[in-house]
């Protein structure tokens, strides 16, 4: 089972509602931390999910953005008064001090929903867990961030309710992305990490930022099943050659996306044909630069729908 950890910026938003038709069906669960104070987007994403009744996670104590000390209307409005009675989603809970975390739980009035404790740095499990059990707080998922936490850590928790997030996109300057690289190979090794799940923060980085630098060069990033090896997830970067100027994003993106569509077309190539990938290539054909933000949404839903097909052994 596959678990896909979103921020809840726009583009984002905009994925998981043009995919919720197909989450159920593939049994991916989204985690979604809600970042931003205008929750209308929000609003029609968790309604398009209920609506096509998928499982899905979302955090109630955000480590980062608006919600980050005043989750109050992200309980009112979206816990509360949206989501309500639905029994398909678990509401997450960010670890920060084992008893305030416990604490944060029994406040929100959701000890008794389905619960999933995310753990994105090594706390005192022992104290974790007694405090737990102390307010008869029983959480039914437990996410491990992989590189924050040790094996030894999460053997404190039941495997098969154990899921662990890898943070695989190595984030740098858009001019230094090597042609490819290793992702990950956390699909055939979770196991192994006393995990009965996986996940990751799909093509974008998991350190939150709230925009980005001057386009002084497009990246285009799919990942791959690396067929020819040992079947780990790489990715390929496709990167404009114009780099000097933050300027003519248009033209940079077209850049990119030829070397996007000539590796695509190739007799060899291993980029799994999906309907993302489809897209890309009308773009092309069409000469049509759609912003970058729909650019990174065509990149995350690619790696989703790759890992649709070979989650299902298609």
């Amino acid at each position: 089972m596959y678990f896909p950890y979103f921020r809840g910026k726009q583009y984002e938003l905009v994925l998981l509602r043009d995919i919720a038709s197909n989450l159920a069906k593939w049994n991916f669960i989204p985690v979604l931390e809600p970042v931003r104070d205008t929750l209308s987007p929000l609003q029609r994403t968790v309604t398009s999910l209920i609506e096509n009744d998928c499982k899905f996670i979302i955090i109630a104590n955000p480590s980062v953005g608006a919600f980050k000390s005043s989750p109050q209307r992200l309980y009112r409005e979206i816990l509360h008064d949206l989501i309500g009675e639905y029994d398909k989603h678990y509401i997450g809970f960010i670890v920060n001090d084992e008893k305030h975390t416990v604490e944060t739980i029994r406040l929100s009035g959701y000890q008794e929903a389905s619960i999933a404790l995310i753990h994105n740095k090594q706390s005192d499990a022992k104290r974790l867990l007694n405090e737990l059990e102390k307010k008869e707080i029983e959480p039914n998922l437990n996410i491990f961030n992989i590189k924050s936490t040790s094996k030894l850590y999460r053997r404190n928790f039941p495997k098969e309710s154990s899921v662990t997030i890898e943070d695989c996109f190595v984030s740098r300057n858009n001019r230094e992305y090597p042609p490819a690289e290793h992702f990950s190979d956390l699909y055939l090794t979770y196991e192994e990490e006393h995990a009965a799940a996986f996940g990751d923060f799909l093509t974008v980085s998991g350190e939150f930022t709230e925009g980005g630098g001057p386009a002084y060069a497009v990246a285009i990033h799919l990942t791959y099943q690396n067929t020819k090896s040992d079947n780990s997830i790489f990715i390929k970067h496709y990167v404009s050659d114009e780099t000097g100027t933050p300027t003519n994003p248009a033209g940079k993106f077209l850049e990119a996306l030829r070397k996007l569509v000539a590796d695509v077309n190739h007799p060899r190539t291993l980029i799994h044909r999906t309907s993302a990938v489809e897209e890309f290539l009308k773009l092309y054909e069409n000469g049509h630069f759609p912003g970058l933000g729909y650019v990174k949404k065509l990149s995350m839903q690619h790696h989703l729908e790759l890992y649709a097909k070979i989650l299902s052994g298609g």
